[in-house]
């Protein structure tokens, strides 16, 4: 079968219309004004009016071949394995791939709904695979980085894939589980693709500067597939609800006192004054600091009992 991949550029066959029309306005152009001396060139050039005719109606018709050549280099044709000789449209992907953030701030509350983000990309991806219904449906995500295939949308949503689909409260790298999606890709030798990115976009999830190369790589690998492997994200929206994470960079610890340096991340653009329980040994204490949106480091100093050798911080 014959696809395309630009099928609007087909409507560039109307334009093999002008060199006829052309072709007609001249005609009109040009009237007859009989005088004496014509019978005489008449006679003279009777011979050679057929091969003059046939001449211009071989022109005509190279111009006519030439439009239609251009209009079909434009809408890019390929071949595909498939029954019908024509398809106006490009043809369905062999693969049907989910590239799944399962960072942990995907577990927030989806806009409008009691899901989490995690579980609404789920049911998109699920529901856009019925689009394609012979493509084979795969899922790579961002812990174990392997892609799985599945036997149909559902089982995205069932209960004893949530090791592979669930929560968890690790960070991601996207641009590498991208370029691992396509490593496998090339290596499967898939002529076709459609894939589909979920993701709440979190800077972390992403690391731009670290991922600069990576993601040119990305950019120049779906420049050179020519729109057979096609990537889109999925609309992810969170809910407006108040959402702070907290995470321990480094620990140090004196004789008196630990000092643990802390990422504090906020969901919304205000500066605040926070207060942080920590309880030693079962014994809690409360320390203010100044927030500053949307992340702030704050080094606390905890400090120690002269008694305390072995314990527990929280």
């Amino acid at each position: 079968m014959i696809s395309f991949l630009q099928p609007i550029a087909l409507f560039g066959l109307f334009l093999a219309l002008t060199p006829i029309l052309i072709h007609l306005l001249n005609l009109m152009r040009h009237r007859t004004q009989p005088w004496a001396a014509m019978r005489f060139i008449r006679q003279a050039k009777k011979f050679s009016s057929r091969l003059s005719k046939l001449r211009r109606w071989l022109t005509l018709l190279a111009r006519i071949l030439a439009i239609v050549s251009l209009v079909f280099l434009l809408a890019r044709p390929f071949t595909s394995q498939n029954g019908s000789l024509f398809s106006l449209s490009p043809d369905e992907p062999e693969i049907s791939l989910l590239v799944l953030d399962r960072s942990a701030s995907m577990e927030r509350t989806s806009l409008g709904s009691n899901l989490s983000l995690r579980e609404q990309a789920l049911r998109q991806f699920a529901t856009l695979s019925e689009t394609w219904a012979s493509a084979k449906l795969f899922c790579i995500e961002t812990v174990l980085g392997e892609p799985i295939l599945l036997d149909d949308p559902d089982t995205l949503l069932k209960e004893e894939m949530k090791d592979f689909f669930g929560p968890t409260d690790s960070e991601a790298n996207l641009p590498r589980t991208i370029r691992e999606a396509f490593e496998w890709l090339r290596e499967a030798k898939v002529k076709s693709a459609e894939i589909f990115v979920a993701s709440d976009f979190q800077s972390s999830s992403w690391k731009i500067s670290e991922n600069a190369e990576v993601l040119k790589e990305i950019s120049e690998e779906i420049k050179d597939r020519e729109g057979r492997w096609k990537i889109r994200f999925l609309k992810l929206e969170p809910s407006r609800n108040l959402n702070r994470s907290i995470r321990a960079q480094t620990v140090r610890e004196t004789e008196k006192s630990i000092l643990p340096t802390l990422a504090i991340r906020s969901n919304q653009n205000s500066d605040e004054s926070l207060s942080l329980e920590v309880s030693v040994n079962g014994r809690p204490s409360v320390i203010d600091f100044n927030f500053t949106s949307p992340q702030s480091f704050w080094t606390p100093r905890i400090p120690l009992s002269p008694e305390t050798q072995t314990g527990w911080l929280r």
